[in-house]
């Protein structure tokens, strides 16, 4: 089991997509967030308490993110 407990990205110029699954590309979508359309504008989610469950890995698929850090534990 993992535990999600922030997210920091950086957008590109387009607004983007980032989703998260439990397992790998073909399984189930946990969450998914959208950043704003802005090059200049990074943002950073903490999640509340313990952070969001995977029950097994955690695999991300992004869109129009030019680099994402995940805080997990």
């Amino acid at each position: 089991m993992t535990r999600v407990k922030a997210v920091y990205m950086i957008p590109s110029f387009t607004a983007g997509i980032y989703v998260f699954r439990g397992g790998g590309s073909g399984f189930t979508t946990v969450m998914t967030l959208n950043t704003v359309a802005s090059a200049t504008q990074p943002t950073y989610l903490l999640f509340a308490g313990e952070g969001i469950l995977f029950s097994s890995n955690v695999h991300g698929t992004v869109t129009n993110v030019t680099s994402a850090t995940i805080f997990y534990g």
